[in-house]
């Protein structure tokens, strides 16, 4: 998470795109590795426990945080498309 975020911040102060291309890289694998599919608009597991669904939350807003920037740079409309997929999915922590 911090990795990806940090990227970010460096492709805002240099304009480089291939760090943003790096975060994006770097996120998807993130949320992969904590049991999603690493999709923006994956589905949500209800049996999750509340810190995995508070992972998968923050993931999911760091990668649509990338998405967005790296369309912003690019002019992409699919990287905005999947921004706001996962942007507005998010997954409510059980009771």
């Amino acid at each position: 998470h911090d990795l990806g975020m940090a990227l970010v911040l460096r492709a805002h102060h240099t304009g480089r795109t291939a760090d943003l291309d790096e975060a994006v890289a770097v996120l998807t694998e993130a949320l992969r590795a904590a049991g999603g599919t690493g999709e923006p608009a994956s589905p949500p597991t209800a049996d999750q426990p509340a810190e995995t669904t508070a992972l998968h939350n923050a993931l999911r807003n760091a990668l649509g945080n990338a998405l967005r920037a790296r369309s912003v740079a690019t002019g992409s409309r699919t990287d905005l498309d999947a921004a706001l997929a996962a942007l507005t999915d998010r997954r409510t922590p059980p009771p």
